[in-house]
């Protein structure tokens, strides 16, 4: 009984931490559908590859294109980028990042979900690090774009939409 309050305990998180330590992916196969053609998109596609999770490793023409990637098990991402996405950023305005996840091993949704947040969410901050600074000398406090993700899922695939 002794054995069960003293071995126990201690032993079950080095135990856990054991089986499950090798559940972190890298290099997750992604597609880039880049309708916008602009510094903004090319740069935040610099960035998640540049991160050791996900491999920008296709650029196709059309979404059905990289579709067919996702189905023939050469992608397990699609990151969409809208024609109108530069043109938003430069307004000001919100704009939209659509990731389309396989959803069969839910480590690659993670791993790509959790990139794409990270990259969109340092990209808000530097750009409204700039703003604040302009917000000091100006003193009127002009509206500052946020980031909404919303994901859904359906038949085994993961739509997202990361907005900056």
């Amino acid at each position: 009984m002794l054995l069960f309050f003293v071995f126990l305990p201690i032993a079950y998180p080095l135990l856990y931490s054991w089986i499950y330590n090798n559940e972190v992916v890298r290099d997750v196969p992604v597609a880039v559908v880049d309708n916008s053609h602009s510094s903004p998109s090319r740069e935040f596609i610099k960035k998640m590859d540049s991160t050791p999770d996900v491999s920008i490793a296709y650029y196709c023409k059309s979404l059905p294109e990289a579709q067919e990637l996702i189905g023939q098990g050469k992608a397990y991402g699609i990151l969409y980028f809208p024609s109108d996405f530069a043109h938003q950023l430069n307004k000001g305005e919100q704009t939209h990042i659509s990731i389309f996840c396989d959803m069969s091993i839910m480590l690659f949704y993670k791993a790509i979900f959790q990139t794409a947040s990270e990259v969109s969410l340092e990209s808000t901050s530097r750009a409204t690090s700039g703003i604040s600074a302009r917000i000091r000398r100006a003193s009127s406090m002009p509206s500052i774009p946020g980031i909404m993700i919303s994901s859904s899922i359906t038949f085994g695939r993961c739509s997202i939409e990361a907005s900056m």
